[in-house]
């Protein structure tokens, strides 16, 4: 990182374009490593600590599933029964204390794009800690999203959360079905979520 700074500054000083352009490699080479660094796995182990959501809560038979930022890295975040239930109200952002179990992820190969390290199966949902000063105005413009498609009839206020803001919770599987059959799924999640 040192090395990367000295150029940049030479770069700078010296307003040489060949300079900056090896700082840009040098700076890109380090963040790759330390990326590819956050992917190693940990040993399984007992997890107490802080998460925040980096996504909403998916929902599927019997457990929720989320991605999650933590002290050790991005974890996938497990749980089931009443502990589900609890999470399953929160949203992106929060931040919430829990107790669970560090576990290897069962296919680490279809999640490297998202750079998750762990699974994280929880026990015990803790608390939920107040939000960062960061986060309040973003969430402030995504109630007002959200409340605005209160007008909407009720099954047509999946499809509006999902294009303007990327959640589709609460949608119909058919409305879902129909949008990957026409080939236009990623409008309900991607381009929401990009906005």
């Amino acid at each position: 990182m040192l090395v990367g700074c000295a150029v940049l500054a030479c770069g700078l000083v010296l307003r040489n374009r060949g300079l900056l352009l090896a700082s840009g490699f040098v700076a890109a080479a380090i963040f790759a490593g330390n990326a590819h660094g956050g992917l190693q796995p940990l040993v399984p182990q007992e997890f107490t600590g802080q998460v925040t959501l980096l996504d909403n809560p998916q929902e599927f038979p019997g457990r929720l599933s989320v991605d999650v930022s933590s002290n050790v890295g991005r974890l996938r975040l497990e749980a089931s029964g009443t502990t589900a239930h609890r999470i399953r109200g929160h949203d992106v952002g929060s931040r919430l204390t829990v107790n669970g179990t560090l576990r290897p992820l069962s296919r680490p190969e279809r999640v490297r794009s998202r750079h998750l390290r762990m699974s994280l199966v929880v026990n015990e949902f803790v608390d939920v800690l107040p939000a960062s000063l960061w986060r309040l105005p973003i969430d402030g413009v995504r109630n007002v999203v959200v409340r605005g498609g209160s007008v909407l009839p009720v099954s047509q206020r999946p499809v509006y959360s999902g294009f303007v803001i990327g959640d589709d919770r609460g949608s119909d599987p058919k409305v879902n079905r129909a949008f990957e059959e026409s080939g236009l799924s990623h409008l309900l999640v991607v381009s929401g979520q990009n906005v």
